[in-house]
Parts: C-alpha cells; structure tokens; sequence
C-alpha cells in the first residue's frame, strides 16, 4: 500500500458549505496526519459549490476531477474511493467516477447524502434506475445516515443489506453545554438554506399566528438562499423587528449563535441527517423538526426534542410556545439532546467507524 491513498470524491471537496461539506472536512482533518489513511479530496463541482454566480464553472471543474482520478488510477495511487453522493446532478457526476473505479478495479465505498435522493430515484424511468442500480451494485460498502436510508437502499438500490452500513453525521464535541437563560427573550435560531423546502414559509407565518402573540421571542435566519424574498415576507408578516437575517455563518460565528441560543427549529419538507440538529444537541439546545429522512433517529419526541408535521404552520407555533413559556422543559429537552449527541453523534464515534470501514477494505485488497 506504499504511496496509495484514500481518495475522497466530494463536491467541493473539503471547502463545500452543508453537512457533506463540513463531514468532509472533518475526515480530512482528522486523518490528515494519519501514515495508514493518507487521504486527499477530489473536487468534483467547485468550492463555491453554493454560489449560484459559480456554477457555470462546474462542468470545467468536473473534467479536471475526471482526469485527476483517472491519472492517479493509471499511476495506481489509489487504494480506495469515498465517494459521497447526493441527488440529481450529483448521481451522474458520481456514477461517472464510480465508473472510473470499476474500470481500474478501484475500491468504492459509497456513502449517500441526498435528502431527496428517494424524490430523485422515484421519477427515474425503469431503464435509468437499472442503469443506476448496475453502478452501485460494483461498490464494497454504502454508507447511509440512518435506518430509513438503510431500508432505501435496499429496496429501492437493490444493495445487499450486508453491504449496507449506518454512520450517523457528527461534529467535534463542545468541551461545555452552555447554560440556557432562564427568563427574558427565547432566542430561536435557523440554520439552513434559506429556502422552501427548509420549512421558512412554515416558520415565518407560524410566528406570526395569534398563538404567539404577545410571547417573548426572537428569531436568528443563518444560511444563504433567498434571503431578500423572506426579509419581504417577514415585513408583510409583520414580524420583520423580530427577526435577524445573518447570511451564511461557520467558525466562531456559528459558535456564538449555539452558544447563545434557546431552540432550533427546522421545519424541513425532506432530510437526510441534518447537521445543524446534531450541531444544536452539541450545545444542549431544544429542537424543533420535522419528521424527515433519518430525523427521528436523533430526535425522540418529547424526549430530545419536539417533532411537528411537515407543512403545519400551526402546530409548528404551538410547540414554539411551549418552549418560549416553559424554560424547565427547554432546559429538560436540551440536556437530554446533549446526552444523545455524546452516545451517537460526537466526531470521534464517526471517525472510529469510518477507520473500520477504510481497513476491513483495504486490508480485503
């Protein structure tokens, strides 16, 4: 295995923004130093994967990651591939790379992302999805980020179960909970696109519903989207002064919005594990979601947090003012996410499991 690595195919490589991005980076991170799992990223989209202004650079930045992979193959520099795919665009750049990896006899694990990869592959025609399960069905091993993904790429990939492995996402551990404020204003924060399918029309109009009215709270929007487009529905709402609209934040300024709020909502139409829950539960934080992808996995109702229906403006406000009113059953529900987070999600969990799954196919090689 002398002068081979590990070869992660993601897009945007280590730079991208989301929870492919961020589980990237981490695992870069973490091995960087590693003699057995030297590791490098191969970009496949560009690093500004979120910039729509850069998209049109894509297919350029997808040719320059073919030859780099097909290189370092013909050079037999690599000992396996991890490629990390989601939906649409993403399943046929990735399947081209996984094409690359079966014609030089390349090891592959897969490891899916796609909240709406179940969306994608039910409007695939029958010959598109035999086509897509033929790829899939060369690679090692798929990872998947919860049961309910394990359970679709079964039924609906035609992957062996065996070969079909949960690791959930996770972040580093904060070294302390944070204590929440008991009394005053309820800090409410979202992290996320800044789009439809995040749940924002949900959100914004469930807090300008007559349930909420006269509550003490206040609302921080962090991601990228369309942002102007909710700044005018938020006016119209009548609820602008209330709510801060902060643009994309990481590093230390997602540090201090955890830090210093009460409860994330995230009223999502579809998800695969999101990052920003397990985040939140590394800060002791109650949560707000929805019933999405592998949610339910990390958020137990009324246990690590609440659960809404998707879509349900109202029962979406109703359980916000619970946890505005009630500071014991935010404190109570943000402990029990902290403990959850360090049994399941933390990074060293995610790291130890990734290893095993580098040596048992790289040592089967």
């Amino acid at each position: 295995m002398t002068g081979k690595k590990i070869y992660i195919i993601a897009p945007g490589g280590v730079f991208a923004r989301g929870g492919m991005g961020s589980m990237v980076a981490h695992l870069t991170d973490r091995l960087a130093a590693d003699r057995l799992f030297a590791v490098t990223a191969i970009d496949t989209y560009g690093p500004r994967v979120n910039q729509a202004g850069a998209r049109y650079l894509m297919p350029f930045q997808f040719i320059r990651a073919v030859a780099q992979l097909v290189l370092a193959c013909v050079a037999r520099r690599v000992a396996l591939a991890h490629v990390q795919m989601a939906a649409y665009g993403s399943v046929y750049r990735k399947s081209v790379m996984m094409l690359i990896c079966r014609l030089f006899r390349v090891p592959v694990i897969l490891h899916i992302h796609g909240g709406d990869l179940d969306r994608f592959c039910a409007g695939l025609g029958p010959m598109r999805l035999r086509a897509l399960r033929w790829i899939i069905g060369a690679v090692s091993e798929v990872i998947v980020l919860g049961e309910y993904w394990r359970e679709f790429a079964v039924s609906t990939l035609a992957v062996p179960r065996e070969r079909v492995t949960i690791v959930y996402n996770a972040v580093p551990r904060p070294e302390l909970a944070p204590a929440r404020a008991r009394q005053g204003c309820c800090e409410l924060l979202f992290l996320g696109m800044v789009w439809k399918e995040k749940g924002i029309d949900e959100l914004l109009t469930g807090l300008s519903l007559p349930v909420l009215r006269g509550a003490q709270w206040r609302l921080t929007i962090a991601g990228i989207g369309e942002i102007a487009k909710y700044q005018e529905r938020a006016r119209q709402l009548g609820i602008a002064e209330r709510v801060d609209f902060v643009g994309w934040t990481d590093g230390e300024a997602k540090r201090r919005l955890l830090e210093r709020a009460a409860v994330l909502v995230l009223p999502s139409h579809f998800e695969c594990f999101p990052m920003a829950v397990i985040e939140a539960m590394s800060y002791g934080l109650a949560v707000v979601v929805t019933p999405v992808g592998a949610v339910q996995e990390a958020v137990i109702h009324e246990e690590t947090g609440l659960i809404v229906p998707v879509g349900d403006s109202d029962a979406l406000a109703r359980a916000l003012r619970r946890l505005i009113d009630d500071p014991a059953l935010r404190t109570g529900l943000g402990a029990n996410a902290r403990a959850r987070f360090c049994q399941s999600f933390d990074l060293d969990i995610f790291e130890r499991r990734i290893r095993q799954i580098y040596r048992k196919h790289m040592l089967a090689g």
